[in-house]
C-alpha cells in the first residue's frame, strides 16, 4: 500500500507518462537494432536501477515480469498506457510492427501535446489583453477622471460628456466588481463544459467562438488518432469503439453517430459527413466525403489530416490574434471616447469662463 503511494506520488511529480514514453522510444530503437526484446527491457532496467528510478523500475519490471511468462510487451505495459496506446502496441505484436507502432504513439503524443499548448496559448493571449483592458478602465475611472469630475464640478456637465460621470460612478461602485466576477465565472463555466455539453445547443455553439476553436482542437485530435490505429491495421469500426471508452461526453456523441453510419453501410468519409456535426469543420468533412467514393483509398484519405494539422495550427494563432485585436480596439475606442468628451468638457469650461 505504502509502495502504491510512494509510486502515485512518484508519477504526478516527475511526469510518469515521459517515462513511459522514454522507455517505449528506447525499446524501438533497439528492436530496430536487432536486440531481442527481453535483452532491450533488461538493459534499461539495470540502468533505471542505478539511477534509483521508481518510475522506470516499475514499469520495466512489470514488463520483463509479462515477458518472462510468455506474454507480450503489451500485456506488462498496460496499466500505463490508454486504451488506445494499448490497442495499436496488441495490434502490432501480432504483425510484427511492434517498432512502427510505437514510433505512431510517440508521434501522436507529440501532435497532441503541441496543439493542447498552442490552443492554451491562443485563449491564454486574448484573455491577458483582456485583464489588461479592465485594469486600464478601472485605473481610468478611478484615477483619472475623478479629479476632473472634481474640478469641473458634476453640475455643470450636461448632456453626452455626462458618460464620464457613469463611468467614474460604474468603475466605483460594487457593481464593477460584481460583473467582472460575474465574467469570470461565465468564462470557467463555459472551458468546464467544453467536454461535457452536448446536444442540438452544443451544435449551434460549435458555430461560434471559443466553441468553434474546441470543436476543431478535439475533431483533429481525433482523427489523428484514429489514423494511427487504421494504419497500423485496426479497422476503422473497431478503433471508433476502442475510442468510445475513453472519450468525453462530447466526443462520445459524435463517435457514436458516425459509427452507427458505418455499421449501416457507410463509408467513414460519408459516416463523417452525414453525422451533421461539421466534425472538426465543414471542409474536412467534405474531403473526407470525396475520397470515401474511392475504392482502397480509406487509408490514404487520412494523409490530408497531416496537412490540415499545420493549418489548424496557424488558423488558431490568427484566431488568437483577432480576438486580441478586437479587445485592443475596444479599449482604444473607450480611451479616445473618454479623451473626447473631457476635451468637450474642457472646451466648455472654457468658453462658459471666457463669457463672464
Amino acid at each position: 500500500m505504502e509502495n502504491k503511494l510512494l509510486f502515485k506520488i512518484a508519477w504526478v511529480l516527475v511526469n510518469g507518462r515521459r517515462k513511459v514514453l522514454k522507455i517505449l522510444e528506447k525499446t524501438a530503437f533497439l528492436l530496430e537494432s536487432g536486440i531481442p526484446i527481453k535483452e532491450a527491457i533488461n538493459s534499461q532496467y539495470i540502468l533505471a536501477k542505478m539511477d534509483k528510478d521508481i518510475i522506470s523500475l516499475e514499469v520495466l519490471k512489470s514488463i520483463y515480469l509479462a515477458l518472462q511468462e510468455g506474454k507480450t510487451l503489451s500485456a506488462g505495459i498496460r496499466p500505463f498506457v490508454s486504451k488506445d496506446e494499448y490497442t495499436l502496441l496488441l495490434s502490432a505484436e501480432r504483425t510484427g510492427a511492434l517498432p512502427l507502432a510505437i514510433q505512431n504513439i510517440l508521434r501522436l503524443d507529440k501532435e497532441k501535446r503541441e496543439s493542447k499548448k498552442i490552443l492554451m496559448e491562443s485563449i491564454s493571449s486574448p484573455l491577458l489583453v483582456l485583464v489588461i483592458a479592465i485594469g486600464l478602465i478601472y485605473y481610468i475611472g478611478t484615477q483619472v477622471l475623478p479629479p476632473i469630475v472634481k474640478f469641473i464640478g458634476k453640475d455643470k456637465i450636461t448632456g453626452s460628456t455626462k458618460v464620464i460621470i457613469y463611468i467614474t460612478d460604474f468603475v466605483s461602485s460594487p457593481l464593477f466588481f460584481i460583473t467582472i466576477a460575474g465574467f469570470v465565472f461565465l468564462i470557467i463555466v463555459i472551458f468546464a463544459t467544453f467536454p461535457y455539453l452536448t446536444g442540438k445547443i452544443r451544435v449551434y455553439l460549435d458555430k461560434l467562438l471559443p466553441w468553434s476553436l474546441y470543436k476543431e482542437y478535439t475533431g483533429i485530435m481525433f482523427l489523428i488518432s484514429l489514423s494511427v490505429m487504421v494504419s497500423s491495421g485496426i479497422p476503422i469500426v473497431q478503433a471508433l469503439k476502442q475510442m468510445l471508452s475513453e472519450s468525453t461526453p462530447y466526443l462520445r456523441e459524435r463517435i457514436k453517430v458516425i459509427t452507427a453510419l458505418m455499421l449501416e453501410g457507410k463509408s467513414f468519409g460519408e459516416a463523417l459527413y452525414y453525422s451533421g456535426f461539421e466534425f472538426p469543420d465543414r471542409e474536412i468533412t467534405y474531403d473526407m466525403l470525396i475520397f470515401s467514393k474511392y475504392p482502397n483509398v480509406e487509408k490514404k484519405m487520412f494523409e490530408i489530416i497531416e496537412e490540415r494539422f499545420d493549418a489548424f495550427k496557424l488558423k488558431l494563432h490568427n484566431s488568437a490574434k483577432k480576438i486580441s485585436g478586437l479587445i485592443h480596439t475596444g479599449v482604444y475606442i473607450i480611451v479616445i471616447m473618454i479623451v473626447l468628451f473631457v476635451a468637450q468638457l474642457m472646451m466648455n469650461l472654457t468658453s462658459n469662463i471666457g463669457g463672464k
